[in-house]
């Protein structure tokens, strides 16, 4: 089954928050934690829920990158994406911003001008960071 989960920017204290959307602007079962281990599913316990900036949410890809940590990729966060062929070699390198598309999610290099899908089999995604706590990393690109 596929996990649905979201996460945005707290409107108090500008941490992330994870758990259910619940509107635009309000995350409920809220956990502050860098990289959720569960989400409370109880949605009706109104201290666990969060006004979060509606600009910053996100929905989470159901992938994890290929790092040893493992990390959850969320819309709005920034990878490195190479795709290879069976024997090794490079077939595709971009660093974009993970965005949902045309019914699935991408890595979208606006500045080179590329995409890919974030769903092939041998490619390796490293997660940098994201849109809003770390917008330098487009700007570093070649």
């Amino acid at each position: 089954m596929r996990e649905i989960k979201f996460r945005g920017q707290s409107q108090h204290d500008g941490e992330w928050v994870y758990g259910n959307l619940v509107g635009t602007n309000l995350i409920a079962g809220g956990i502050k934690i860098k990289y959720p281990l569960e989400i409370w599913n109880d949605i009706r316990e109104l201290d666990k829920w969060e006004e979060v900036d509606p600009e910053t949410v996100g929905q989470y890809t159901g992938k994890n990158d290929t790092s040893d940590n493992k990390k959850e990729i969320y819309e709005g966060d920034i990878v490195d994406y190479e795709d290879q062929d069976i024997f090794g070699a490079s077939l595709k390198t971009i660093r974009g911003v993970i965005k949902f598309s045309e019914g699935g999610w991408i890595i979208d290099d606006e500045k080179n001008q590329q995409s890919a899908f974030l769903w092939s089999e041998t490619a390796e995604v490293r997660k940098l960071g994201n849109i809003y706590d770390n917008p330098e990393l487009l700007e570093d690109q070649q």
